[in-house]
């Protein structure tokens, strides 16, 4: 995935997720409420993403979109932290194990 189509994606998808968020004109972060997610490109070709209210401490992630991946799997973070913030809780989300084995039959204990 290209590097501007994983962060357009990413923010899709916070909007998506979080109604009632805004859009930054640069495409490149997002408010809600008192919250903000802001993206940068960094020198070592990495997204430098950080979530801030202006009462605790920010989160910072970097994001390699030659590896990532999903943009919708790393926007789920700051999703889920942004309606916390909020008060709202975080969104159900379905469940993915890489294995669908039944296992080994249990043997009976005589």
């Amino acid at each position: 995935m290209k590097p501007d189509e994983f962060i357009q994606s990413f923010f899709d998808t916070i909007q998506k997720d979080v109604l009632g968020t805004k859009r930054g004109a640069d495409g490149k972060s997002a408010r809600y409420e008192d919250s903000v997610v802001v993206a940068t490109w960094g020198a070592n070709q990495l997204w430098d993403v950080e979530y801030s209210n202006g009462e605790s401490e920010p989160v910072r992630r970097l994001y390699d979109p030659a590896i990532a991946r999903s943009a919708e799997g790393a926007a789920n973070y700051f999703v889920d932290v942004l309606r916390r913030a909020a008060g709202l809780e975080p969104l159900p989300r379905e469940i993915v194990t890489r294995y669908r084995s039944a296992g080994r039959p249990k043997t009976p204990v005589a």
